[in-house]
């Protein structure tokens, strides 16, 4: 079986999609029994190999200084999948990419012999309302019903539709798709982990103030606005550290606040998952605060370090920390945030660190999620061969 993935959302400098799709690649270069490609953007055609995984730059555009790119001509996946010839592609992202993909599997004649899956990545539907809320509500409520509508029939149109979370799955479903496949990310255990210097080791004790840590990118859904408008309510140096790490639209913000929080410490930005695990280790708390999570995987790894998290009670993020034993908070709420805080204070978690990431470790590590997913791949690719779509999904 050969398996393509193609996505405009990954970037060199990104966060949970570059590291998913950079973790499968090491993954399936190590397999024998099945062919893997991945299609991203770059700045021109170029081909790499791993084994009989296979990494395709085609030319994208760049958007502004993001460090993203957008692939924006058929031919050159013309070119990339003449070259991988798969039977199911996975579209990572859904603006223009899955028309792009389709002229370019119609001119190579495989566009009825190839599997088409889509995957939910990012919470387009939920960014539309706070983005345009400023506009008026009836505007407000015209683009975020034209945004679902577009979902619906967008993903309406794959063999499948994979979500990483249920709460992608069940919001997809609402939107009147089918043939979905809650499909989880996974956690690198062999950087994620305790260690034996983590600020929350098993039993140890100590008087300093309890370190907690935003780290992610700094912009409003993501949250910080809130943590930053909650701050006042549990400011207390003597018990706690707030860290604030990442980058983002919202770092003027976020230094202006320093400058009035003088005891609020700046963490640089983290460009290596050793130095993101480090951070999780030094932490006695991690704070997710985005509504609009597709899965989290700063909070899977997190959990993995074995420390605790508090998320918002919206997005996906709230399920991981249900599921391990951490705190939520009402989404957008800055009290709710600052009661949560004090909440896990006074009544931590019964959970242990060691606990919590040898859970992780059984149930989300790469090779255990992608051992699941290849074989959604395979029951896919059969069901496309035999016109049965219908058999596919829960």
């Amino acid at each position: 079986m050969k398996i393509c993935d193609i996505n405009s959302l990954y970037s060199p400098t990104g966060g949970g999609i570059r590291t998913y799709h950079e973790a499968k690649l090491r993954w399936f270069s190590e397999r024998t029994d099945v062919d893997y490609a991945l299609i991203v953007p770059g700045p021109a055609r170029k081909v790499e190999q791993f084994g009989r995984a296979t990494r395709i730059e085609v030319p994208g555009l760049p958007l502004g200084g993001s460090g993203y790119r957008s692939i924006l001509h058929a031919r050159d996946l013309t070119w990339a999948l003449g070259l991988v010839q798969p039977d199911l592609i996975e579209i990572g992202s859904i603006y223009t990419l899955p028309r792009h993909v389709r002229t370019a599997l119609r001119r190579l004649g495989r566009l009825e012999a190839t599997a088409l899956v889509g995957f939910y990545h990012v919470d387009y539907t939920g960014y539309v309302r706070p983005y345009t809320k400023h506009l008026g509500q009836a505007f407000s409520d015209w683009a975020t019903g034209f945004a679902e509508r577009h979902c619906g029939r967008a993903y309406g149109q794959f063999s499948a539709t994979f979500g990483a979370s249920q709460y992608v799955v069940d919001k997809l479903a609402a939107y009147g798709v089918t043939r979905l496949f809650r499909t989880p990310l996974g956690v690198d255990i062999e950087r994620f982990h305790p260690g034996v210097d983590a600020a929350h080791s098993d039993g140890a004790a100590t008087t300093a103030p309890l370190r907690l840590l935003y780290l992610g990118r700094l912009a409003p859904e993501k949250g910080i606005d809130v943590l930053m408008q909650a701050y006042p309510a549990f400011r207390d140096p003597a018990r706690f550290q707030l860290i604030i790490g990442g980058k983002g639209p919202l770092e003027g913000a976020v230094e202006r606040f320093v400058r009035t929080f003088p005891e609020v410490e700046r963490l640089p930005y983290q460009t290596s998952p050793e130095a993101v695990a480090t951070a999780f280790r030094s932490a006695d708390l991690i704070i997710q605060a985005g509504p609009y999570e597709t899965f989290s995987l700063a909070t899977l790894e997190a959990l993995a370090t074995g420390s605790p998290v508090v998320t918002a009670d919206a997005g996906a993020a709230a399920e991981l920390s249900r599921e391990f034993g951490g705190e939520t908070f009402v989404s957008g709420s800055a009290g709710s945030l600052a009661e949560a805080i004090l909440r896990w204070h006074e009544s931590p978690p019964r959970i242990t660190a060691t606990e919590r990431a040898v859970a992780v470790a059984a149930r989300y590590s790469w090779d255990a999620v992608f051992t699941r997913m290849l074989q959604h791949y395979r029951d896919i690719v059969v069901a496309h061969v035999a016109a049965q779509p219908a058999k596919l999904g829960p």
